[in-house]
């Protein structure tokens, strides 16, 4: 149901709007529309598509690169709780402000659990982010790090059975921060500085998937697998996504590891891609 939703005179000066298309722009005001009292909203695209441009023909197709627009300047946050996709739009009480707001039917976004059909895997020990990199692999600053607004908007998608022990679960992080970091240096993307929690979570995800889905002896050969395939990619690399002549996005770790973009990248759908934002 659209809601009526105000808009500020300082919107169109946001330097994260400058930095999307045209469209994610609309789409983004459109959502606020379409979002519940508290921010929050379905996902999928087609029928956002449907909804918010009933018109456009080529919306179904164009969205979901709006939405990773969106997505990658933090405006936005995608989840998935029971097999459906919702999204919540990032400080949303700086955009609208709603006396008495109503309760929100949408599940909240807590990226911190795991969701029910994955309930009884047990989590990996917490340790301290710090402790787990040694900083001779991780050459950047965390205000370096900072600034690369993807690493904080990528919702934990699975959590799976822990390494036997904690030492090899460090030996897992470290061994793949350091594959990463090999492959940023060697490709202008950006390094790790820190393995946080969600980053723990995310590399045991991906593990899982890597030895028990693709088949590989070992996590080490499926993240190796993994570099390779980031590193034959052109759009991965930020070579082809161009927006009025100036590079406006590449391949995060946070992002690989997302479960949606890891199946994609593993079945090579980026493979040569020429796709650009916005177009």
């Amino acid at each position: 149901m659209a809601r009526i939703r105000t808009i500020k005179p300082e919107f169109q000066n946001s330097e994260s709007m400058g930095r999307v298309s045209r469209d994610a722009r609309l789409l983004f005001i459109e959502l606020w529309t379409f979002a519940d009292d508290l921010g929050r909203a379905r996902a999928a695209s087609r029928m956002l598509a449907s909804v918010l441009f009933p018109y456009d023909d080529d919306a179904p197709d164009l969205i979901e690169g709006w939405l990773t627009e969106l997505e990658r300047e933090n405006c936005i946050r995608r989840y998935e709780v029971e097999g459906t996709t919702y999204l919540e739009i990032v400080n949303w009480q700086q955009h609208q402000k709603i006396d008495h707001p109503s309760q929100s039917k949408l599940p909240v976004y807590e990226p911190q659990f795991a969701n029910p059909r994955e309930a009884s895997r047990t989590f990996a020990p917490r340790a301290r982010a710090q402790d787990l990199v040694p900083r001779t692999i991780v050459p950047r600053t965390l205000g370096e790090e900072s600034n690369d607004s993807s690493l904080v908007n990528v919702a934990v998608d699975a959590t799976v059975a822990a390494p036997k022990s904690r030492k090899e679960a460090v030996e897992l992080y470290q061994s793949v921060a350091r594959g990463w970091n090999d492959l940023a240096a060697r490709c202008g993307l950006s390094e790790i500085t820190d393995i946080t929690e969600q980053r723990q979570a995310m590399i045991r995800a991906r593990a899982e998937d890597l030895v028990e889905t693709y088949d590989f002896p070992d996590p080490d050969a499926g993240f190796a697998h993994l570099w390779g395939l980031i590193r034959a990619s052109p759009f991965l690399l930020g070579h082809r996504t161009r927006l009025n002549g100036e590079h406006v996005w590449k391949c995060t770790f946070n992002w690989a590891l997302t479960k949606s973009h890891f199946t994609e990248i593993m079945e090579k759908k980026y493979e040569g891609a020429k796709k650009s934002f916005g177009h």
